[in-house]
């Protein structure tokens, strides 16, 4: 079962923790759904919250990297609002959707348990680089966040990631290359496999992904190809689907035909993928 799952994981952290001598463990880090390296894939209901209150009986800080994952991509601003958790990590990493892409902006998010330290020490961050505090940036990120909020963009990508969650598994569930579609919100990955009842992976020298991708983006549609080594380090394909808040439904019914027929297109014309 899941909850059996989670203990055994939770056990296994607490492990590690006596191994390594907790008072040397000073944080846990974790990317809430991964993004790139394995496609968007969410971790099993209860996970964090365990992984929190190992992190807690240790006084080890949890953190949080939602660089690709959040500021609503997932349909709620934080996606470790999904989890469970009852407070927010104690420290969490931002970026890209923070400025929608007009500027390049990054940001970490503290605790108070974290800035506490400082305040009540030397009151001072010594954490310097070129572009820090760059004022346009920050700007981009003040209008993209009042226009999320104005035109309630965040609701409206969890409207409209469950209709792609829909369409995706209506149209490529039952496709024969097609091993797992996993995501949440407007943040979806299908994998692909050459075998769907063994889920034996396509060989590493085989660029299916990459030339799927391209046959989406001759057809006007930009799709992220994953990382290869989605399954074990070395073999493994998938495609990153993350559109923006404001595509409507019948762009999602155009997006996910147009993957569909791009997979056809390239299985029909490489006999040695099919």
């Amino acid at each position: 079962s899941d909850e059996a799952y989670v203990k055994r994981l939770g056990d296994e952290l607490e492990a590690k923790f006596q191994e390594l001598n907790p008072n040397t463990v000073a944080a846990v880090f974790a990317e809430t759904i991964v993004g790139a390296t394995s496609g968007c894939t969410p971790a099993v209901s209860g996970y964090f919250k365990t992984m929190r209150e190992v992190c807690d009986r240790h006084g080890a800080l949890f953190v949080l990297d939602e660089i690709m994952c959040g500021m609503g991509r997932t349909g709620k601003m934080h996606a470790w609002q999904w989890e469970g958790l009852t407070s927010p990590p104690d420290i969490q990493l931002n970026g890209k959707g923070l400025a929608g892409g007009y500027a390049p902006l990054a940001a970490v998010l503290i605790s108070d348990k974290v800035a506490n330290v400082f305040f009540n020490g030397s009151r001072a961050f010594i954490n310097g680089y070129t572009y820090q505090l760059h004022a346009v940036g920050c700007r981009a990120a003040l209008e993209v966040l009042k226009v999320m909020k104005d035109e309630s963009l965040v609701e409206q990508c969890n409207q409209r990631g469950l209709f792609l969650e829909k369409t995706l598994k209506m149209q490529l569930d039952d496709h024969p290359h097609v091993g797992d579609i996993r995501g949440r919100g407007l943040f979806w990955s299908v994998e692909f496999v050459k075998n769907k009842q063994t889920k034996e992976m396509y060989p590493s020298n085989v660029s299916f992904v990459d030339t799927i991708a391209k046959e989406c983006i001759l057809r006007g549609v930009a799709l992220y190809p994953g990382s290869k080594g989605t399954f074990d380090g070395t073999t493994g394909d998938h495609i990153v689907i993350a559109p923006p808040f404001t595509i409507t439904e019948q762009e999602i019914i155009l997006l996910v035909d147009t993957l569909k027929g791009s997979i056809d297109i390239v299985l029909n014309s490489a006999s040695e993928l099919s």
